[in-house]
Order: C-alpha cells, then sequence, then structure tokens
C-alpha cells in the first residue's frame, strides 16, 4: 500500500474548518442541555480553542511555511465540490423533511450524520484515513441522534450526543491533525 504524507497545510486548512463547525456544535447545543450541561459545554468549548491555538503556535513554523508540494495538488478541485454540493442539497432537504414532518428536533442529528457522510468520499479523495474515522463516528453520532428521536427521547439528549457528540469529534480532529503533521500515514486506497 502506498503512503501518504500527512501535509502540514492542509493540516492547518483542515482545523481552520473543523474548529468553527466544531464551536457550532458545541455552543448551539450545549445550550440546549440542563445547567451542567451547558457550562460543561462551554468549558469544553474553550478547551477545543486553547488546544487548538496550542497546537497552531507548537507548530507554527511547518503549518505556515509549506511548500505548494506539501499541499494536494487537487485539495478543492471539482471532485471536491461536487461532494459539498451533495452534502447542501442532503443537508437541507433532509432539514425540511423533519420539519414538515414536526420533527425539527432532529435537525442536528440529520447535520451530524450528512456531514460524517460527506468525510467517507473526501477520504478517498485527499488519501486521508483519518477522514474516515472523522466521518464515521460523525454519522455514529448523528444517526444515534435520529433513533433517539424516533424512540421520543428529550431533545435536550440528541443535542447533546448528536450536537456536542460531533463537536468533541472535529475538536479531536484539529489536535490529531496538527499533532500529526508531517507523519506518515498509510494511503486509503484509490
Amino acid at each position: 500500500m502506498a503512503k501518504s504524507t500527512f501535509r502540514p497545510a492542509g493540516a492547518l486548512i483542515g482545523s481552520t474548518i473543523a474548529i468553527p463547525f466544531g464551536l457550532v456544535f458545541v455552543l448551539v447545543n450545549g445550550s440546549r442541555l440542563p445547567g451542567w450541561g451547558r457550562a460543561a459545554s462551554m468549558t469544553l468549548a474553550v478547551v477545543g480553542i486553547l488546544a487548538a491555538v496550542g497546537l497552531v503556535v507548537a507548530r507554527r513554523g511547518p503549518l505556515l511555511h509549506a511548500t505548494d508540494a506539501e499541499v494536494h495538488p487537487h485539495a478543492f478541485d471539482r471532485r471536491y465540490w461536487l461532494i459539498v454540493l451533495g452534502e447542501a442539497i442532503l443537508l437541507f432537504g433532509g432539514l425540511q423533511v423533519l420539519r414538515h414532518l414536526g420533527h425539527a428536533d432532529g435537525g442536528v442529528a440529520w447535520v451530524a450524520t450528512i456531514v460524517g457522510l460527506h468525510f467517507l468520499p473526501l477520504a478517498r479523495l485527499w488519501k486521508e484515513p483519518v477522514h474516515l474515522w472523522i466521518g464515521l463516528a460523525l454519522m455514529v453520532l448523528g444517526l444515534t441522534g435520529l433513533v433517539l428521536l424516533a424512540s421520543g427521547s428529550e431533545p435536550w439528549v440528541i443535542s447533546a450526543i448528536a450536537g456536542v457528540g460531533s463537536g468533541v469529534v472535529l475538536f479531536l480532529s484539529v489536535i490529531h491533525g496538527l499533532a500529526t503533521a508531517g507523519r506518515h500515514a498509510p494511503a486509503v486506497p484509490a
């Protein structure tokens, strides 16, 4: 199996994207939790930001001075934009269906599921196996939230698992991506 190098600039780009999405998952859904859950999610958001900033500072040189050769040349080609388009259609279409059925509380579970799903083709496109694991984790959290919705669980439980849980996965992906920048990992088969 061929080897792929984690690209430092790619780790920085991925982290730049994951941090705000992780924050949205944690802050929006954490605000729906009981008092202790709100406090824990706010603390988690601060810890996530501090960890990401600390890792960026610690790896500042290689991350900010990456050459073009270190960045995948097709990172944002037509295939990427088709994946994003498919994600948007599924996201907004599914949210409309949930609203129409009177299950708007399941929106966060749907979002987590579809965001996770979009990581699967990205793992293959970018030959980054970690994206496969991020995608699967988000899908499990999202699908768990949808099962909880169907079983009549309290909305805050769905928000905690599918929402805050997804934020945690994205924060962990930032930490992993920045901590492993420059190391080798097996490529996802083409």
